[in-house]
């Protein structure tokens, strides 16, 4: 019998995805869970909310250039092997406190499947079985039709939703429990609206009575609008508004959330332009740089009059 060292054992199960894991089932629990915000493969049609994850697996955690990542990530130093994805997918603030990834998979078997899914597209081994399985609703014990509004995309912003706790149906006994996900294609020519216009009528509202919380409540609430009616467009303009609005209340929070909006458009001196005013206006030392890198972005691209708009914002920021 031969005896291999723990350390080569332990090694192994790192580096290796669970027995018996699944990765087409992966597949399908990415694109219910993840793809809203995530990319796996070229052409999957995710999102770009967040980081691509085609390749990840195996690969050093915030590595992306293409990618604005918080400094709590940065800081990690994690490397994204199995037992890695395993912990972090399982509870991503706790492993990392800080990340902007908060959507846990608590499942440990749709952790596998995913994590050799991952795997397989690194490898190139990854061979797709066909079209998602059809998913079938837990058992429901009523009967009877809904009662109410059922349909989420009717919901708006401001409606409050009251819940008493105690007279709430057991798990799994309302009519609800039959609306199970499922993924539907785009439609070729849907109508995608900008409701970045409302949405900040309505943070202005909120901060006027210095409402912080509801600020921040309707810049998650325009932000995701955009992700899933707009492509995104406005992504740089809802970041830009929570920096703002996080100044008033948490200029630490702030500052990371600019940092990652100007690495992410590192080459926008409009954009740029924006965020150092705003930082000059709270009178934030951060300024400084930003105007300074700016300045010398300007002078690289050859654009004299941002050269000197940046020149004066420098020479205002050093005067903080």
């Amino acid at each position: 019998m031969i005896r291999y060292p723990a350390i080569v054992l332990v090694a192994l199960a790192c580096a290796t995805p669970a027995l018996g894991a699944d990765a087409n089932a992966g597949k399908n629990t990415f694109r219910r869970q993840c793809a809203l915000c995530h990319s796996a493969e070229p052409g999957d049609n995710g999102g770009a909310q967040g980081p691509n994850l085609n390749g990840v697996f195996g690969r050093p955690a915030a590595t992306d250039p293409r990618f604005g990542y918080t400094q709590a990530l940065k800081g990690s130093k994690l490397t994204w092997d199995a037992a890695t994805l395993n912990r972090f997918l399982a509870a991503p603030t706790t492993v990392v406190p800080g990340s902007a990834m908060v959507v846990a998979v608590p499942d440990d078997n749709d952790r596998a499947n995913l994590i050799a899914y991952f795997q397989g597209v690194k490898e190139g081994t990854f061979q797709a079985s066909g079209p998602p399985p059809q998913f079938s609703p837990p058992p429901s014990t009523n009967a009877g039709p809904p009662k109410g509004e059922a349909d989420w995309k009717k919901d708006v912003p401001g409606r409050v939703h009251r819940v008493n706790v105690s007279t709430l149906p057991a798990p799994f006994d309302s009519p609800s429990a039959s609306n199970f996900p499922k993924l539907v294609e785009r439609p070729a020519s849907a109508d995608r609206p900008d409701r970045y216009p409302w949405h900040n009528h309505l943070i202005g509202l909120a901060l006027a009575n210095a409402d912080y919380t509801e600020a921040l409540n309707q810049i998650n609430a325009g932000e995701s609008h955009d992700c899933s009616h707009n492509e995104g467009r406005r992504r740089n303009d809802w970041e830009l508004r929570r920096g703002q609005v996080l100044l008033k209340k948490d200029a630490g929070a702030a500052v990371d959330v600019f940092n990652r909006l100007v690495a992410r458009t590192p080459d926008d001196l409009d954009l740029r332009g924006k965020v150092v005013e705003t930082l000059l206006s709270a009178k934030q030392a951060a300024a400084k740089t930003i105007a300074e890198e700016s300045l010398a972005l300007a002078r690289k691209q050859n654009n004299r009059d941002r050269e000197g708009y940046f020149a004066e914002l420098a020479d205002a920021a050093k005067r903080l």
